[in-house]
């Protein structure tokens, strides 16, 4: 059931920063495109691949809109690439981005909100 949760609470994220780049603007019958970098797992990981996933199909559903899926550290590294804004967007575990929000464990003493 968490697993379900955790793919639904993705896709959601997916799609929100999706229609956000979506409605960025531009001129009408304009070339604009939008990147957007989505920060995974390693590649040989469940993650990278859902991820390549679902920036394929993301950015088949809006013309002029692409997913860089980029092979990362996981969940650690990936709140922080978001924290810096090094990328867009991140899959992370749910257990792991507690940690940041409320400095603990991994992220002792540092919190990221």
């Amino acid at each position: 059931m968490k697993k379900k949760i955790s793919l639904l609470l993705v896709v959601v994220l997916a799609m929100s920063t999706f229609m956000l780049a979506a409605c960025g603007g531009g001129e009408e019958g304009g070339t604009d495109s939008q990147t957007i970098r989505m920060a995974t797992g390693g590649t040989s990981g469940t993650y990278y691949a859902f991820g390549g996933v679902v920036g394929t199909e993301l950015a088949n559903a809006v013309e002029g809109t692409t997913f860089d899926v980029q092979s990362t550290g996981a969940s650690l590294a990936n709140i922080r690439l978001v924290a810096g804004g090094e990328v867009d967007m991140a899959i992370v575990q749910n257990d792991v981005m507690d940690y940041a929000y409320n400095g603990t464990n991994l992220f002792d003493g540092e919190a990221i909100k």
